[in-house]
């Protein structure tokens, strides 16, 4: 009777420990542990290299003059679209006949305010530089007696038309006209101590809560 032969299997262990000893290191080679390495986001953290946190350093404010009269604490806000100017302001200041406008302001609020109009290239002064400036003048009640304390909003526009930089670690704001440059410290005026006198002023308002403060008590007055 004729017997089948039939090959082993795995036939290179038959031939020594060589083969065997092959395959131990492929498997090894499989479950080594391997270096990874991190990104610099997550080696920059675990190094403790991320920047010092730093408060509110306050509100942003400039000394302008308008009209040969100086205007304390002008507020810089990224955050409007328009450089605002008080009714009680623009006739104190007499800067000219008002053009009528078609454009609405929202407040904090969300309420909705319609403007007087809009007095065009107003010569804002910062130190020597000068800007024109158009300013929409909104009806409110006066916030201050005198002109150099009521508070002005200097929003977009003027920060464009200035080339303003601001660096809100130190508080500079950078101003450029034509080939020079003025360095201003906007945060000046917050980092003041306050005296008991000057806590209980009116200048220390803030425009925007004043505003809604003011809509808000002419819609119960006139309801």
């Amino acid at each position: 009777m004729l017997k089948k032969s039939t090959s082993p299997p795995f036939p290179q262990a038959l031939h020594g420990k060589k083969g065997v000893r092959n395959a131990a290191e492929i498997l090894k080679g499989l479950t080594v542990n391997k270096k990874a390495f991190l990104t610099e986001q997550v080696s920059a953290i675990l190094q403790c290299k991320s920047p010092l946190k730093y408060k509110d350093p306050g509100s942003p404010t400039i000394s302008v003059m308008i009209g040969g009269k100086v205007v304390e604490k002008a507020l810089l806000d990224l955050g409007a679209s328009v450089n605002l100017l008080p009714y009680s302001v623009y006739k104190q200041l007499g800067l000219g006949e008002l053009k009528p406008t078609a454009i609405t302001l929202s407040l904090a609020d969300r309420s909705v305010k319609i403007p007087r109009g809009v007095i065009e290239d107003v010569l804002v002064q910062v130190d020597n530089f000068y800007y024109p400036v158009d300013f929409v003048v909104l009806d409110t009640d006066p916030t201050v007696k005198e002109a150099n304390l009521v508070p002005i909003i200097l929003g977009r526009p003027f920060l464009a038309t200035s080339n303003a930089i601001i660096n809100c670690r130190n508080g500079l704001m950078q101003l450029t006209f034509g080939n020079m440059t003025l360095d201003l410290n906007i945060f000046y005026m917050s980092k003041k101590q306050i005296t008991p006198e000057e806590e209980e002023g009116p200048e220390e308002l803030c425009i925007i809560d004043t505003l809604v403060e003011e809509h808000c008590n002419h819609i119960c007055k006139t309801s």
